[in-house]
């Protein structure tokens, strides 16, 4: 056992694994690597702060768990057969997927970044001591380097293709879709259940919608799938009213995940456009608001969240629900006024504001407690980050200024 004050003064990473998992194994002997490299760096690299990693295990045996220690030589969390405290943690860090790396600063206080996985793996021991600034610098030079790479990865495309398709085999190209008010990637795959809970609850009716209200050319979404073989991809995109990048094309699909730090899926980034990032985190806008959203804009948004915190804040503080028998609290402030969750009465997703039991992890929608308890859903402070390269969009369909007259 060592006692918790070994950290203090040190930078935090929280490492999310499973041993079973071929990704994670890859990811844990990259950090392997990279942690030796801080571990020589940081004392005499970052004002004296140190720099520790603590293991909180997905395994559900502890020979598992304790396989996955063999190879580590960090910390960890003593193993939890029932996996209530790296299920607290997941939740309090929205982690959704493993491997993840929670970043926490040398106080113990502040969230430096729930995406250390995508930090270490683009900038190494570079990345360290993964403050704002230092990333931003590190973003601006891998932008800079970016206009060196050939043509088909600097504009996420392939020479050869300038078009993206229908669900009927037909091919749209890319120059047509100049003109739109906004426009939509949309990272989804047949195989998981969220995915296609997401883009068939959500997604398709605010497509619709949208059009119907405010014409054909309000709106594109373009599908990028992330699915297991092309069967899989042909029978989900028969779904979809939109277009898709051919399934053929990982590249490209490879490019605008890793620029759009796509981690986890289902994820949704909206466009102005002209090809500006407006929302990386698209879907829990659309979570939180629905059709009122449109056109996406931050100003337009950030009203509505204010109108929806205002709401919120006349909620009871507790409810009873007839499918749960504990007393549900209301979840305010939501870690980073960003969580999602699933409705365990309704079982659709949420975003920000829910009824919580802490005992059972069972969670309620507002508007599932009481019908007048509606926020659309949920209801959370605007959220937008710097995202590098947040052009990609602009560059992969070639959009050309618009022509302002003198």
């Amino acid at each position: 056992k060592v006692e918790t004050k070994v950290l203090e003064g040190k930078i935090v990473g929280l490492l999310f694994s499973v041993e079973s998992n071929k990704s994670c194994s890859t990811f844990v002997n990259k950090l392997l690597g990279i942690y030796d490299e801080i571990q020589k760096i940081s004392t005499a690299g970052a004002g004296g702060v140190g720099f520790e990693v603590v293991f909180v295990s997905g395994d559900t045996d502890e020979a598992s768990f304790k396989q996955s220690m063999k190879k580590m030589p960090w910390l960890a969390l003593p193993f939890d057969v029932k996996g209530a405290t790296t299920a607290k943690l997941a939740r309090r860090f929205k982690v959704e997927v493993m491997p993840s790396l929670v970043l926490v600063d040398s106080n113990g206080t502040t969230l430096l970044s729930r995406y250390g996985y995508s930090l270490v793996t683009r900038f190494g021991s570079k990345a360290f001591p993964f403050a704002q600034e230092h990333i931003q610098d590190l973003e601006k030079v891998e932008d800079q380097n970016a206009s060196k790479l050939p043509v088909e990865l600097k504009d996420g495309t392939h020479e050869h293709r300038d078009y993206v398709i229908r669900n009927d085999g037909s091919k749209v190209s890319i120059q047509s879709l100049q003109g739109f008010k906004c426009y939509g990637l949309a990272f989804v795959a047949h195989w998981y259940p969220t995915a296609r809970a997401f883009v068939d609850k959500h997604l398709i009716p605010l497509y619709e919608q949208i059009r119907a209200r405010h014409g054909k050319r309000s709106i594109e979404i373009i599908f990028v799938s992330d699915d297991l073989n092309y069967i899989e991809f042909m029978e989900f995109f028969q779904t979809m009213p939109w277009l898709a990048l051919p399934f053929q094309d990982r590249r490209t699909e490879l490019i605008l995940s890793t620029k759009l730090n796509v981690q986890s899926i289902p994820a949704f980034a909206i466009f102005d456009g002209d090809g500006k990032l407006l929302f990386r985190e698209g879907r829990s806008v659309i979570l939180r608001h629905g059709l009122r959203a449109y056109p996406f804009t931050p100003h337009h948004v950030s009203k509505l969240d204010v109108i929806q915190r205002k709401r919120a804040s006349k909620l009871p503080a507790d409810v009873k629900h007839p499918q749960h028998e504990h007393t549900l609290d209301l979840v305010r402030d939501w870690y980073d006024n960003f969580g999602m969750f699933v409705c365990d009465a309704c079982l659709d997703e949420g975003n920000g504001w829910f009824y919580h039991c802490e005992r059972c992890s069972w969670d309620l929608h507002p508007a599932c407690a009481n019908p007048k308890f509606d926020l659309q859903k949920s209801a959370s402070t605007y959220f937008r980050c710097y995202i590098p390269g947040a052009n990609i969009f602009k560059k992969m369909l070639k959009l050309q200024p618009k022509e302002t007259s003198t």
